[in-house]
């Protein structure tokens, strides 16, 4: 709790990692509003993390994003922040905002981080209000990382008519990524809206479900 401010869609992750040293800690990543809603640029969002060690009560909080988005709750807002854990404890956290998919590291257990690094474009944005029967809904990225510590990254966009879903894979610590591909096999543009994914691996053999 910050006075004044508002704190929105938090999302926790932990290391479980044997080889890591912060194995046992317990992270969360959410987005902070300055004023939830508002359209006055003195007024922002920014992504914030927290890292709790093992065997402690105490969270610690930082920011973890470079630069501020707005605070109306649209596509300009920072929002969407999701974490995962490498197999030596390396930490990847993602977000979404300003039609771009942000991604930020941490080698330290979450104390420090780096330069936020833009790893994909999202032409239509995380916010969706136009699909037919929904008020609103979102695609905002989803990230996991295996037991050989590849990084999955999944997100949706409508960048060819209809709203997808799409996969990307870094093989070398999110410093490069594969370039993006549809996870379903419907024909591209056909009117078929996929959206809001989620993804996960199975521990015993690192398949990906998304």
């Amino acid at each position: 709790y910050r006075p004044g401010k508002m704190q929105d869609k938090p999302w926790i992750a932990m290391d479980e990692n044997k080889r890591s040293r912060f194995k046992g800690s317990v992270y969360v990543s959410w987005t902070e509003f300055d004023k939830y809603g508002s359209k006055d640029p003195r007024d922002s969002s920014r992504i914030r993390f927290a890292y709790r060690r093992n065997k402690t009560d105490t969270f610690v909080t930082i920011v973890v994003s470079d630069s501020c988005g707005d605070a109306e709750d649209g596509d300009n807002t920072l929002e969407g922040a999701t974490a995962a854990v490498g197999p030596m404890g390396e930490i990847y956290c993602v977000w979404a905002g300003k039609n771009k998919i942000w991604m930020d590291v941490s080698t330290d257990g979450g104390k420090t981080w780096g330069v936020d690094k833009i790893i994909a474009q999202q032409q239509s944005g995380w916010a969706i209000n136009d699909i037919p029967g929904l008020m609103r809904s979102n695609n905002m990225p989803f990230i996991k990382c295996d037991s050989k510590g590849n990084v999955y990254l999944v997100f949706g966009d409508k960048n060819k008519g209809d709203y997808d879903v799409f996969i990307k894979m870094s093989q070398d610590g999110g410093q490069t990524w594969s370039s993006e591909q549809r996870v379903h096999s419907d024909l591209s543009g056909n009117g078929c809206d996929q959206y809001m994914p989620h993804l996960a691996l199975d521990a015993s053999n690192d398949d990906v479900y998304v």
